[in-house]
């Protein structure tokens, strides 16, 4: 299989926005210079979701898109484990504030 050019900028940048090695300004400013996201764009919105911690909205964006291909569909399913984890470790910060205050 010969390698996407596109394919590889894109999944560069989302994974450096991710692991924090560029800022979301950086991000947003990198993806807009490219001409074309095309089926990138769901995934893009993904990670600025993450990045400005709306794990509910990287929910509701991968639940409205289906992805076909399965490189698409394999990043859309690790962005929605990343979310899932922002909610988990979010409740559970919430209840252990709940917990030290004796109101749960």
């Amino acid at each position: 299989m010969e390698a996407n050019p596109k394919r590889s900028i894109f999944v560069y940048l989302m994974a450096y926005a991710l692991k924090g090695e560029i800022s979301l300004h950086d991000f947003k400013t990198q993806i807009a210079t490219i001409a074309t996201v095309g089926p990138w764009r769901p995934h893009i919105q993904m990670v600025v979701a993450i990045l400005e911690n709306r794990p509910m909205d990287v929910l509701r964006i991968g639940g409205n898109h289906e992805f076909v291909v399965e490189e698409e569909r394999m990043v859309a399913e690790i962005l929605v484990c990343c979310a899932a984890e922002l909610i988990r470790e979010e409740w559970d910060k919430e209840k252990k504030e709940k917990e030290e205050n004796g109101r749960f």
